[in-house]
């Protein structure tokens, strides 16, 4: 299994952070490597897309209107890849 990859516990999304993957080409040879490995079976795999996003271990708790200074967070701002999995 490819801990490069962070799939939901249905393993129909996966993600990984662009950091780690030379290309999108890359990002989708281990999904479907790593798929296989989990599964035990082939997949395909749609809507492979590169997006800004945020990411946090700790969580926040915020009230609508709320200001909070990212230094006071453990929240991280990465390029993610993610991606649709389809079983055959």
């Amino acid at each position: 299994m490819n801990s490069n990859l962070i799939w939901n516990e249905n393993k129909d999304r996966v993600f990984g952070y662009k950091s780690l993957f030379k290309s999108g080409k890359d990002f989708e040879y281990e999904v479907i490597k790593s798929y296989k490995d989990l599964v035990g079976e082939d997949c395909l795999i749609d809507n492979i897309m590169l997006e800004e996003c945020i990411s946090t271990i700790n969580g926040i708790q915020l009230q609508p209107n709320t200001v909070i200074p990212k230094s006071e967070t453990d929240i991280e701002i990465d390029f993610i890849y993610k991606a649709t999995i389809y079983q055959f």
